[in-house]
């Protein structure tokens, strides 16, 4: 169970935008225009929160103070995160 007080608004938007993903490449569903609304969201939320230098394992741990299981997140969700960090190298440069 997560504990509401320790949950920063951002930390759970960038679930969000993660679980929406992932949802979107659902059940062999690739829509890729879907997707990138996702990561370019994700990119720029990440520029802001700081985290993009923080590597996959850095973004890991604040999905994890959530609700994250690598058995089932961990491949697409570093696929997403790869993308987003191209997406937030645009708006941080």
């Amino acid at each position: 169970m997560v504990d509401r007080d320790d949950v920063q608004p951002r930390e759970f938007v960038l679930w969000m935008l993660f679980v929406g993903g992932i949802l979107v490449n659902a059940h062999g569903n690739k829509n890729r225009r879907e997707r990138a609304w996702f990561t370019a969201k994700m990119g720029r939320l990440g520029v802001e929160m700081g985290i993009v230098d923080a590597g996959w394992d850095g973004v890991k741990e604040k999905l994890r103070g959530l609700f994250w299981v690598d058995g089932v997140h961990e491949k697409v969700g570093k696929e997403m995160w790869d993308e987003a960090v191209v997406v937030g190298s645009v708006f941080s440069g």
